[in-house]
């Protein structure tokens, strides 16, 4: 049974979702606009396109600062350096449609897109989307996460990998490319699931020895947050075995306590 840390007694997220279609409200689309004010939008890859500027500026807060700013007074073609013709047509039909063919292949850069437009609802529905994937694409999701800062991911992601510690131990391939800062976040919180502290710590040591040369100086940190106190003496003489007992650490000395104690006893 998974229980989470804080009740150990001592005691020696591809569903096709391109399928489907995100609404939007239209109800003030620029189609509808007889008398819409144009622009030119020049593309990465040199494509034009003369696109309604109240529709750009409705969905973008970077269209709409700059058409604040320069027009209409200033028609020059406004040059998009980092968005080539495909992701900047998707947006302009996104726009134009209400909705938008999201997967797993083209989420990064729709996201790239929206954080460079600043397209605050289509993050959003993008970030619900995402939600939707967890258990099957958790560390993907985890990396788009720390790049575009996804608030609304980033508590449900920690939650679930929480919740399926030892479910996500088991893909072997995909845990050891956690990065140290997200292993270490769940390994000091006490609402982590794992059958036993020993798991833990067991799931630990794997993950450094997975790239040990580069992970070695990582152990004496997580044995900041490895509670040995709960784990038996079998188990505690099993972590001992991967300590450098030239170099003294707080949880080296604590480990010798238990051991002592526990022979004692």
């Amino acid at each position: 049974m998974l229980v989470a840390r804080d009740e150990f007694q001592s005691g020696c997220c591809c569903t096709e979702y391109h399928q489907d279609s995100i609404p939007l409200d239209l109800s003030a689309s620029s189609q509808n606009n007889q008398n819409a004010q144009t622009c030119e939008i020049v593309v990465s890859d040199d494509a034009k396109f003369n696109v309604d500027c109240h529709a750009l500026s409705r969905h973008s807060g970077y269209f709409r600062w700059l058409f604040k700013e320069s027009y209409p007074n200033n028609r020059s073609p406004i040059t998009l350096d980092n968005i080539n013709r495909t992701e900047f047509q998707r947006i302009l039909d996104y726009i134009n449609t209400g909705s938008i063919d999201l997967d797993m292949v083209n989420i990064e850069n729709v996201l790239q897109t929206c954080q460079y437009l600043l397209l605050t609802q289509l993050t959003g529905y993008c970030e619900q989307f995402l939600l939707t994937k967890l258990d099957t694409h958790w560390l993907q999701i985890l990396g788009l996460t720390g790049e575009f800062c996804l608030l609304l991911v980033g508590p449900a992601l920690l939650d679930f990998l929480m919740k399926n510690f030892e479910s996500i131990s088991k893909d072997v391939d995909r845990f050891n490319r956690i990065p140290f800062e997200v292993l270490f976040s769940l390994a000091q919180s006490p609402q982590l699931k794992v059958p036993s502290e020993f798991f833990l710590f067991k799931q630990i040591v794997k993950w450094i020895n997975y790239d040990f040369e580069a992970r070695a100086d990582y152990f004496d940190h997580f044995m900041t947050v490895v509670r040995l106190p709960v784990m038996s003496r079998d188990e505690l003489e099993e972590v001992a075995m991967h300590f450098n007992p030239c170099v003294y650490t707080p949880a080296l000395h604590m480990l010798h306590f238990l051991l002592n104690n526990s022979q004692q006893t």
